[in-house]
Order: C-alpha cells, then sequence, then structure tokens
C-alpha cells in the first residue's frame, strides 16, 4: 500500500512523532497479511475522533480486556489512538489508515450481537467486539472487488491461468500487476487489467485471466485501498 499525500506535521518534535506514527501504524506489511488466517470476512469500522472500540476476551466477559480510543491529534492535524504504543504492543490488525479514513480487521467468527476479530495478524490472537453501526462486515468477495488493484504477491508466486484450476493452461503476461477484479470462483479471482494502470506497465495483449487470491486459508494476494 502507498500512503499518499498526508497532513504536515508543526515542529520537529511533531515531526519525529509522525514519522514514527507512520512507520508503525498507518502501514502493515503483506507479510503479516499473509501470514493470518482468513476467517471469514472483515469487518469495515467507521470511525471518528470521538470513537471507542472495546475488546473481550468472550461474549460472556463483564469488563473488556483491552479498549481502543481515537481523539483529534492537533499535533499532527490528524486523528490518533491514547496511548498509542502501548496499543501497538498488541494490535496489528488488517489495515488502519486515519488519514484516509480505513479501518479493517479480519473476522474469525460471528454471532448475534457479537463478531470475533482477529487483532494480531502475526499471531493470531483475537477478542470480540459488539456489533452495531460502525462494525460492518463484509465477505471478502464483497471486500475485494472494491479494492484499488490487486497484485500477485510476491511471496507466492503464481501464474495467470486461462481458467480457475492449476491445470489450465498458462496466460502470458508481460505487464505489471494491476488488476481488478471481474467475478469470483472459490478460491480464483478473473482478473483484468485496471484502467487505471499505467499505459508504459500495461500489456496490450492481455485480456484476462485467473488467479488464485485465497489458499491454504491464507491470502495469496496483495490489495491496495488506494493508489
Amino acid at each position: 500500500m502507498v500512503v499518499g499525500l498526508l497532513p504536515h506535521p508543526r515542529g520537529f518534535n511533531a515531526l519525529i512523532k509522525w514519522a514514527a506514527f507512520i512507520a508503525a501504524l498507518l502501514v502493515f506489511p503483506s507479510v503479516a497479511r499473509a501470514n493470518a488466517e482468513l476467517g471469514i470476512g472483515v469487518v469495515k469500522v467507521e470511525f471518528d475522533d470521538k470513537t471507542v472500540i472495546h475488546f473481550y476476551e468472550s461474549p460472556k466477559s463483564n469488563s473488556p480486556t483491552r479498549t481502543i480510543r481515537f481523539f483529534n491529534d492537533t499535533s499532527i492535524n490528524s486523528w490518533n489512538i491514547v496511548n498509542l504504543d502501548g496499543v501497538q504492543e498488541w494490535f496489528r490488525p488488517e489495515s488502519l489508515w486515519l488519514d484516509y479514513h480505513s479501518f479493517v480487521m479480519r473476522v474469525r467468527s460471528k454471532r448475534p450481537g457479537w463478531i470475533q476479530v482477529i487483532v494480531d495478524n502475526t499471531t493470531g490472537k483475537s477478542f470480540w467486539v459488539k456489533s452495531g453501526r460502525i462494525m460492518k462486515f463484509v465477505t471478502w468477495d464483497g471486500f475485494l472487488k472494491n479494492m484499488f488493484s490487486i497484485e500477485r504477491a510476491k511471496k507466492f508466486p503464481q501464474a495467470i491461468r486461462a481458467q480457475p484450476q492449476v491445470s489450465s493452461p498458462a496466460v502470458k503476461f508481460r505487464g505489471k500487476d494491476c488488476f481488478n477484479i471481474i467475478t469470483m470462483r472459490g478460491d480464483w479471482i478473473h482478473v483484468r487489467q485496471a484502467n487505471h494502470c499505467e499505459r508504459s506497465q500495461r500489456d496490450k495483449n492481455f485480456r484476462s485471466g485467473w488467479i488464485r487470491w485465497r489458499w491454504d486459508n491464507k491470502l495469496r494476494i496483495d490489495y491496495f485501498i488506494t493508489s
């Protein structure tokens, strides 16, 4: 993912704080994503500077184990999280881009009134959160179809296939991966080059093909929420 344009912090101390903030929180490595189990989908959190999220060990817990509180941080001209250093010790979600108002966690399971979310994509640790208007559950199909672009993960090289099966002939592709999803079928996605891809990096002879987005309950592609 690419961070893009971010607000300018004021002062040297704020600059250091902002740089650490970006490195540690805004961009989560694709390796961490690839190591985590997929679950049944994701929850998109519609947060603002007053949002408070309580995390529980189980739906039967009387009090939360962890809590995240957002606030308006004037030192960096952006929203931030109270006790950020402490939160980073246990919280490594699917993605959290404060400037783009994008906060996503993988979902392990659901039950009436509750959602089990993966809070650490490197260890698979999960907590329960109460479902509500700010917690929007989306299947992987619905989530990935709305991405800015899709790429084959470099850690999991694979050929583009003519049909959604490993035995299908490989499709020649000499461009740079920058795909949109046409449709999904099981572990496979039918892709074409996105209209916004740079012309110099496109393969004019490529029309479409199939790649695996999921295998062994792991994500085998990289997705990009924005450019």
